[in-house]
């Protein structure tokens, strides 16, 4: 998708960030409404595409108090989400990925101020599997 991010870059929900000549990265803000959400026209609910993954790389500067959900749809609980460090429901300082309910993650939080590979797969639609 080419995305239109006039919007985001005026009201500083996102800005670009030039590392090297050749390479920019994109900075999403870590203090926003949900409604300032960079977002993506494609429902990516199990029934809409029961097999899905999501490949990043991120480079998380701090982790919120709260939640910390990325690359996420919501619109029932626990969506397919990306979910960086998720303390009440799937156990302290964990990542986790919504999967349609709560469990114990067993994936450690990633280390701040550095750039990490992250490959999420969501397999069978409802009531499938995923992995991290």
């Amino acid at each position: 998708y080419d995305l239109d991010l006039t919007t985001d870059l005026a009201n500083s929900y996102v800005s670009i960030d030039e590392l090297s000549s050749k390479c920019k990265e994109m900075c999403f803000s870590d203090q926003v409404a949900a409604s300032t959400c960079t977002k993506v026209p494609l429902d990516i609910d199990s029934t809409a595409i029961p097999n899905l993954s999501f490949e990043l790389l991120l480079k998380t500067r701090s982790y919120p108090a709260h939640l910390s959900w990325i690359m996420s749809h919501d619109d029932s609980p626990f969506d397919r989400s990306i979910m960086m460090m998720e303390q009440s429901r799937f156990g302290p300082n964990k990542i986790a990925l919504g999967v349609g309910a709560a469990y114990t993650s067993t994936v450690d939080v990633l280390p701040v101020d550095e750039y990490h590979h992250l490959v999420a797969v969501w397999q069978g639609g409802g009531g499938g599997t995923a992995t991290l």
